[in-house]
């Protein structure tokens, strides 16, 4: 079986880091991965996309500080593929948003912005869009909530991009190759 994995270091920082890891395995299905550590600013916001069919939804906004990295070209192999996301951030990322939010985080959009102080990027600043986390949990996804208060969650989407927009929209996988993701996850 070829795979191949690729990470990126959105912050290298005293220990904290913002990570993103995209992992091909031949039959399989892309795998998206975004770890969060820190982020600069949190905050609610109102919020028009795809997923609201132009009517506006309260989402939460998380800034990532300013990096190297140059997502939108990383991204790029993944535009119009069926792929797997792996979404996870830390207890104190998940305490701000719980302290922050009046509904349930978990029933809120979700945007990540990034911006890269490289020169060299097409689009120095990029919006990951995603559904409400809730979506995550519906069919084959998860969403869980560690003892410690960090939060993880994994959904099937499909990833699009619209200028400097990504949107991630939740997909029905194929139920085999769900059930071999799920299996090969919990062997790990």
């Amino acid at each position: 079986m070829k795979w191949w994995i690729y990470i990126v270091c959105l912050l290298p920082l005293l220990g904290q880091a913002n990570q993103m890891a995209i992992e091909v395995i031949d039959g399989a299905y892309p795998k998206l991965s975004l770890r969060l550590e820190q982020v600069e600013n949190l905050s609610l916001i109102e919020t028009r996309s795809a997923f609201t069919l132009l009517t506006q939804q309260p989402a939460v906004s998380l800034s990532l500080p300013s990096n190297q990295a140059c997502v939108a070209e990383q991204l790029a192999p993944l535009r119009g593929r069926l792929q797997v996301v792996e979404l996870a951030w830390s207890a104190n990322i998940q305490q701000q948003l719980e302290q922050l939010t009046t509904p349930s985080w978990s029933d809120l959009a979700l945007q990540i912005e990034i911006t890269s102080n490289s020169q060299s990027c097409s689009m120095q600043r990029l919006r990951l869009m995603f559904p409400s986390l809730r979506h995550f949990s519906q069919a084959w996804g998860r969403l869980s909530v560690s003892e410690k208060g960090a939060m993880e969650s994994h959904g099937f989407v499909v990833m699009q991009q619209v200028a400097e927009e990504v949107i991630f929209k939740p997909v029905q996988p194929d139920n085999n190759r769900a059930q071999q993701y799920w299996l090969k996850y919990y062997r790990q």
